[in-house]
């Protein structure tokens, strides 16, 4: 219901009758005395903001009620950014969130992409789409020339990875021999050494041959062929074929996976699954990952780890990470006795254990601006965990976390205040009872738990019994009172 209109004659703050000298704004009429901020009550000069009812100096209008900066704490004119936190001036976002493309050194407006590395970017560069290394995943520009490379079938290498190249044959021998050196030293009795080893430089042609997708990302693979040779009977040829472009942590990874298929069929295991064998020959890739990040600290290491642990399909993935808990629980020796022995069970982990890992990244991405494509335009986040745990380490740790968080809150016998722990609403009787279930001593005066418990002694509701022991009213005398007219109040702890 609006207020009714203001007689002319009388003030429109004061209610009071007006004089000669009559200041009128906004379609009302003030004492010039009256005519003052309804915020700091000192006079209105000729600009002022009003707002519903109320007048304002423009200085207490945005005091009031416009939108502060969460970074600098001045008021916000015009269009901001807007996060979880809170609204931001959109330099001050910037230079917050430090957004500053890590391609061309620009500043990013809008949308922009990361990575697990760190980085953002733009999503284009001199109009092409911001690309990203087919190894690492690190954001990278494809006209990108310092350190970067194309490769022939159009898949981008970062300098760090290109650096690192495995490309000639004297590279591919000794990365051979180390791979077999580091199985060996794990309990692989025997693994050739001759096999050729090939690069292929065509990812799509490699997924044509494997009859995989032709959007997917097979790194390598194994021919194995049977030949009779006069003298000497029936032999086994195998050839192993890597992806070429590939960094030496990443190829030996690649070649150790492989090498456990050479492995598998000198023994024909049969029995088998798909998904054991190619989760056994990711143990293979795991354990050069491990020994890299363990010695050399590599980075890429431990995103190869991250990415396994990660991995949803049902061999790569389930199939890996059912196996390392088997490793886990049975130690290499046992493990491979017992995939050579079809009459060995192997144990089967919980469902948990085989879901993918949760990710933890290597560096948190700062959150994206306001109303950008988060989902659709960032590049894949290569994030990693240096250590994994199994789900009943992880309810281990758990439960001790909850253990020390009660031996912390649990009172101390002879403390007569109240448990923290304990809620604050509750009266001390019902204090008494909660606690006195746990075995801890009273929190209030003996004397007082003494007197109270005479009161509620008898049987019936505390209510009723209370009503039933107050004596008839003497005339004159305050409801409620004692024989001797006064309220029969207990004593506190402590006074006399």
């Amino acid at each position: 219901m609006s207020k009714p209109p203001t007689p002319p004659t009388i003030c429109s703050r004061c209610s009071k009758r007006l004089g000669p000298q009559v200041v009128r704004a906004v379609g009302k009429q003030f004492h010039p005395a009256c005519f003052v901020c309804d915020s700091c009550k000192k006079p209105l000069e000729k600009s002022f903001v009003p707002r519903g009812e109320r007048l304002y100096h423009g200085e207490c209008h945005d005091k009031l009620f416009t939108p502060k900066c969460s970074e600098c704490g001045l008021p916000i004119q015009g269009p901001y950014t807007k996060d979880e936190r809170g609204r931001y001036h959109t330099d001050c976002y910037r230079q917050l969130h430090n957004l500053v493309c890590s391609l061309c050194q620009g500043a990013i407006e809008g949308s922009y992409l990361y990575d697990g590395w760190g980085q953002k970017a733009h999503p284009e560069h001199d109009q092409h789409p911001t690309g990203q290394c087919h190894v690492c995943a690190r954001l990278m520009s494809p006209a990108a020339t310092t350190g970067s490379k194309v490769l022939s079938d159009g898949r981008l290498l970062c300098s760090f990875c290109h650096s690192a190249e495995i490309h000639d044959f004297k590279q591919i021998q000794a990365a051979k021999l180390d791979v077999i050196a580091q199985m060996q030293a794990v309990g692989f009795d025997y693994i050739p050494d001759y096999i050729q080893v090939k690069l292929d430089e065509d990812q799509q042609l490699v997924n044509q041959r494997l009859r995989a997708s032709a959007t997917g990302n097979i790194h390598g693979y194994t021919r194995t062929a049977q030949r009779n040779i006069p003298g000497y009977g029936l032999i086994l040829e195998h050839g192993i074929h890597v992806l070429s472009g590939l960094p030496k942590v990443a190829f030996k990874g690649v070649l150790a996976h492989e090498l456990l298929h050479v492995w598998i069929n000198e023994r024909p295991l049969k029995h088998l699954s798909h998904e054991q064998v190619e989760g056994f020959c990711n143990l293979g890739s795991a354990l050069i990952c491990q020994n890299a990040l363990k010695n050399e600290g590599d980075e890429l290491a431990r995103v190869l780890l991250q990415r396994m642990d990660e991995d949803p399909d049902p061999a790569y993935g389930h199939g890996y990470r059912a196996m390392a808990w088997r490793l886990e629980q049975m130690g290499w020796p046992a493990l491979l006795q017992a995939l050579q022995n079809p009459d060995i069970p192997l144990p089967e982990p919980e469902a948990s254990v085989t879901q993918p890992r949760a990710k933890q990244a290597l560096l948190p991405p700062e959150p994206a601006p306001f109303g950008s494509a988060q989902g659709a335009n960032r590049g894949a986040n290569q994030e990693t965990n240096p250590k994994t745990m199994s789900s009943a380490e992880k309810l281990a740790e758990i439960k001790a976390k909850l253990d020390q968080q009660r031996m912390q809150n649990k009172p101390a016998a002879a403390t007569p205040s109240p448990s923290p722990a304990a809620p604050r609403s509750l009266s001390p009787l019902s204090r008494l009872s909660s606690e006195g279930s746990e075995g801890s001593k009273p929190d209030v005066d003996p004397e007082v738990a003494r007197k109270i418990r005479e009161r509620f002694a008898q049987k019936g509701s505390p209510k009723a019994n209370i009503q039933a022991q107050k004596p008839a009213q003497k005339p004159g005398q305050k409801p409620g009172a004692g024989p001797s007219g006064k309220l029969g109040k207990l004593k506190k702890p402590g006074k006399s």
